[in-house]
């Protein structure tokens, strides 16, 4: 089985899974992180292929935590939901400044 994904290469979700991996061996396989997300294959397949739309958030929240991409939720939040499409899309070098920001605050 190729570690290398090809059609879903370009895929936020997929890369982060993929970027994930090295830390995680389980990861680099479809069959392994979905079951750490308990989904199907065939439905983690569909999100990093486009196929999916709208990835349900609460999947979007876990495969956040499971890959350490908080990068995802902006994703989301900026590119699918139909909610957020006013929301400024944050680079993820810049998540931990705002985090510091947001706590300064408090």
């Amino acid at each position: 089985m190729s570690r290398r994904p090809t059609k879903a290469a370009d895929n936020p979700f997929c890369k982060a899974r993929i970027e994930a991996a090295r830390y995680n061996e389980k990861l680099y396989s479809k069959e392994g992180a979905a079951e750490l997300l308990g989904v199907s294959v065939s439905t983690l397949s569909d999100y990093e292929l486009g196929l999916t739309k709208i990835v349900p958030p609460d999947m979007v929240v876990k495969m956040s935590n499971l890959y350490n991409a908080p990068e995802l939720e902006n994703y989301y939040c900026t590119e699918m939901c139909p909610l957020g499409c006013d929301i400024p899309k944050v680079e993820a070098v810049d998540l931990d400044r705002i985090t510091v920001k947001a706590l300064a605050s408090f």
